[in-house]
This record gives structure tokens, sequence and C-alpha cells, in this order.
């Protein structure tokens, strides 16, 4: 593991890390990669620990890059935390622990994740990463003043929602992740990883919710009535 600049910092990261790999384990247990996590203190140093020629974009609080990317094949996958940006999320818990279980599970669910909608991929990470976490001003805040400005939206976020800088980015990835609340709630933590597995082979989540006795209509429903009661 790498981390910033110094042996305390390393012991915090390596805590880190191990807390975040507890929580992936507790729902996919049978994952058995390895990553390196490095933690730049700002945004600046993330482009530079990426080789980007670009400045990365602002709000970006992590990237999984690939194994070998400029590195060499033998090189391990790299977890980056941006920890500026993981330090304004607003979550009542440690952001950089939400973060980075959050990016090991993109890692560790990587092969057919283009299969997945925005909605399901990210927000299946944030389950991971709040798992057994209510609801509530500091987890889901952004989502229920988004509902009491303009009222409950009508469909699950799209891709656009999720794009670093797109105006309520925070708020889509509540939402989607009171979306996974809903599934969990239908279909038992075991159905929703099985649903995220089909989905990631290739299977649509409408297939795939039809096969667990549920349609995607009832899915938006009941993630609706979850985000009325929040604002209620």
């Amino acid at each position: 593991m790498l981390a910033q600049d110094s042996p305390r910092a390393a012991r915090r990261e390596a805590v880190l890390a191990r807390r975040a790999l507890a929580q992936l384990e507790a729902v996919l247990p049978q994952w058995r990669g390895k990553a390196v996590v490095e933690v730049p203190a700002t945004g600046r140093g993330l482009a530079a620990a990426l080789g980007a020629q670009e400045p990365v974009p602002e709000g970006t609080a992590g990237v999984v890059s690939p194994a070998g990317e400029g590195r060499g094949p033998r090189t391990p996958v790299h977890i980056f935390i941006n920890g500026a940006a993981a330090g304004s999320r607003p979550h009542h818990l440690p952001s950089a622990q939400l973060v980075l279980t959050h990016e090991l599970v993109h890692l560790a669910t990587r092969a057919g994740d283009e299969h997945l909608p925005y909605w399901l991929l990210e927000g299946f990470a944030e389950h991971v990463a709040l798992r057994g976490v209510q609801p509530g001003p500091g987890t889901a805040g952004r989502i229920a003043g988004a509902v009491r400005a303009g009222g409950v939206p009508a469909g699950l976020p799209a891709a656009a929602d999720f794009a670093p800088g797109a105006p309520g980015v925070q708020a889509a990835y509540q939402a989607a992740w009171l979306a996974c609340r809903a599934l969990e709630r239908r279909l038992g933590s075991a159905g929703l990883v099985s649903l995220h597995q089909q989905v990631r082979s290739g299977r649509s989540v409408a297939d795939a919710l039809r096969r667990a006795g549920w349609s995607q209509e009832g899915l938006v429903r009941a993630w609706q009535a979850e985000l009325r009661a929040l604002v209620g």
C-alpha cells in the first residue's frame, strides 16, 4: 500500500484498506483480487499520479486505474483517492473510507460493468460502502433537497447525471443508493447481488427483475416511495 507522504499516513490508509476489504467481503466474499491504494492530497496530485495530461475533473473523489496502465504489465491495479475531494463529500461517515470502499467495489466487479446502467453501477458500490447505514441528512441530504425543490423524479438517474461536475451529481449517487436499498428490501441481499451479477453478464435489468418476480416499474415505484418517505 502506498499512502500520502508519512508513516502515520501509511498506517491510516492501511486501516482504511482493511475496513474497505471487510465491507466488500461481507457482500462479495468470493473476491480475491489485489490492489494498491494511493491517496494524493489534492486534485493536482491525483492528476500527476495518474499521469494525466489534463486536470482531473473537480469533484472526482476516486479512480480505479487498470493494471499496468503506464506502469508495466505486472503492476497491480491502483485505486487513487483524491484526498481533497473525498473530504468534501456530504456523508457523516469518514469520507475517505466511503470512497475507498466504493472504488474497491468497482474493482471487484469491473468484469461486465459495461452492461450496467449507471444507477446500478454506482448505486451498488454506494450500497456496499454504506451497508447498515440509514438514510438521513448526512447520507441522503442532497437527494432529499432535490425532491423538496422539484418533486419526486419520474425515473432513475441517467448516465449523464453521474458525470463529474454535473449539476446534482451527489444527489444522483444518493438516489442510486436508495434504488439499491429498495432492491435489497424486495429481493434480499443475496437477491440484489444476484441481480447485479446477472446484469453484468448481459441480462437486462427488466429481465433480471422478472426472473426475481418483480418488475422495473415496481422498482421505480418502490424507489419513489422511499424518496417520499425521506422528505416526509
